[in-house]
């Protein structure tokens, strides 16, 4: 049986100041300065509750539940770069998984710097 659960993928814009970090620039060895920097991410909640629990640090039974660079960093959606994606509907987490991946792919591709679990 099909499971009754919607996923979403959203994209996060990120301060460039998150290039400061080592970890992130070494994750994006081919940037261009100037463009974009973003988190990728997929969720159970709707794109607006899952940035709300990045940028206030939420936590799930003790354990971190949010994304470092997107609360000390995160400035906005970008619902351009998952709208049309989460239109289709997304039933699985093992392909909102895959929709993460390619869509933080596709981003690297024209440039930007981009994390992503």
């Amino acid at each position: 049986m099909a499971s009754k659960i919607r996923y979403s993928i959203y994209v996060i814009r990120l301060k460039e100041d998150v290039l400061k970090h080592k970890k992130f620039r070494e994750a994006n060895p081919n940037y261009i300065e100037g463009k974009p920097c973003a988190y990728v991410g997929e969720t159970e909640l709707t794109p607006e509750e899952r940035f709300k629990e990045h940028r206030t640090g939420f936590r799930k039974n003790g354990l971190k539940w949010h994304n470092t660079y997107v609360k000390n960093y995160g400035k906005w959606l970008c619902r351009k770069q998952f709208e049309k994606e989460n239109k289709k509907g997304i039933f699985s987490k093992a392909i909102a998984k895959k929709l993460e991946v390619k869509k933080a792919e596709q981003l690297r591709a024209k440039g930007w710097a981009v994390w992503y679990n």
